[in-house]
């Protein structure tokens, strides 16, 4: 549903990022999609019916995955790929 939606329009993105960090689960490679489009983590929330505390752990979890330290920020370092 909210899947196939971001697909048709971020797919070249969801592609790429599959590609270049293979250990990203299906959730993350989500939450990354909606992340790019710059919302937040009440906003991810909401669409997808989970906590923002789960928004917020996935969030941490691509960080790692991604190499992100800290003080980057994740909406610019999604945006560039």
């Amino acid at each position: 549903m909210i899947y196939d939606e971001i697909s048709s329009v971020h797919g070249e993105f969801i592609n790429r990022i599959k590609e270049l960090y293979p250990d990203l689960t299906d959730m993350e490679v989500r939450i990354s999609a909606l992340l790019r489009m710059k919302l937040t983590s009440a906003n991810i929330a909401t669409l997808l019916f989970i906590s923002q505390r789960t928004v917020e752990v996935h969030r941490l979890r691509i960080r790692k995955k991604l190499g992100i330290g800290k003080s980057d920020n994740l909406y610019v370092v999604l945006g560039r790929l």
